[in-house]
């Protein structure tokens, strides 16, 4: 009876020894997959994080690409733009030019002087020659005329005496004594340049006929073969009554 009795009692422990031990591995089992979890969560979150900065990159370089390719465009067209004003202002320089007399508005820097009815109204007419050096070489043609310095001024009542004045692109550069000047290149800008020659009395004051200032002018693409591009005279001569 006894032996029974010890025989179940050591077949109960054997069992419960073989429920716990059951019983641990279960629960170990279940860490290893809570943890093999939460490092398969943590990866993913690594790998999404990545994928996220990754995208960001992207999107970074594909908006530096699409602000620089904005920069190149808007800089091509601000190039585009000046050109095109570049180009407007010397359409409408151009047109100003043919719109005036020889291109040139009237003379405001010195009072006009009335030429006397009992005298000849002198006539003008300007020519420009390239020098062969630098610059043009500029030619007066004038009747009724006496030019020349003030202390060579003729005593004879019969004609009109005086100088000239000369203006490049609207400014005055210097007096003319003579028929004959030189005209350095500095003088003159690239593209369309506008030379004018005013008849003036002694004391700078210029000769005037009918509410007509007497002055000559001419257009001149400064680096073209065939220069000239118009000429104005507001008395101009007949080339035998030429002085």
């Amino acid at each position: 009876m006894k032996g029974k009795v010890l025989l179940i009692v050591m077949f109960g422990i054997s069992f419960l020894f073989i429920l716990c031990k059951s019983f641990a591995v279960e629960q170990e089992d279940k860490s290893e997959v809570t943890t093999s979890g939460s490092f398969n969560k943590t990866d993913s979150k690594l790998l999404d994080n990545s994928s996220e900065s990754g995208i960001s990159d992207d999107l970074a370089e594909s908006g530096a690409s699409a602000m620089s390719g904005a920069s190149a465009m808007s800089g091509a067209s601000a190039m585009s733009g000046a050109s095109a004003m570049s180009g407007a202002s010397a359409m409408s320089g151009a047109s100003a030019m043919s719109g005036m007399p020889g291109g040139m508005a009237m003379i405001h820097d010195h009072n006009p002087v009335v030429v006397p009815d009992n005298l000849a109204v002198p006539n003008l007419e300007i020519a420009l020659y390239r020098d062969k050096k630098s610059g043009f070489n500029l030619h007066l043609k004038t009747a009724s005329f006496n030019i020349g310095p003030p202390e060579f001024e003729g005593s004879s009542k019969e004609i009109i005496s005086g100088h000239a004045h000369l203006y490049v692109n609207g400014k005055k550069i210097q007096r003319i004594y003579g028929r004959y000047t030189h005209l350095p290149q500095s003088l003159f800008r690239p593209g369309i340049n506008m030379v004018m020659v005013s008849l003036n009395a002694h004391n700078h004051d210029i000769w005037t006929a009918g509410n007509k200032q007497i002055f000559a002018s001419v257009a001149i693409q400064r680096d073209e073969k065939l220069f000239e591009v118009k000429k104005f005279a507001s008395f101009p001569l007949m080339v035998a009554k030429a002085d």
